[in-house]
């Protein structure tokens, strides 16, 4: 369950990048959280794509990639 939530927080914060999110206001809205602030800062080592297709592709594998990190961190986590 804790790996389903932090990848649907990796998805947000990865369309809000996406979508042109500045930094700041991510982190304002990560609220001091560890995670979410990880999550946001590695995020913006995806650049900022123009197309939709490369948008959609950038959310996936970085929520996949986060997903899988969990998993293997929390064995036996969903």
């Amino acid at each position: 369950v804790y790996c389903k939530k932090v990848y649907n927080m990796s998805m947000t914060i990865m369309n809000m990048r996406q979508n042109g999110t500045p930094m700041p206001q991510m982190i304002e809205w990560a609220d001091g959280g560890t995670l979410a602030l990880w999550l946001v800062e590695t995020a913006f080592e995806t650049p900022l794509y123009t197309s939709k297709a490369f948008k959609e592709k950038a959310v996936a594998e970085y929520s996949e990639m986060v997903y899988k990190a969990c998993r293997k961190h929390f064995s036996g986590s969903n």
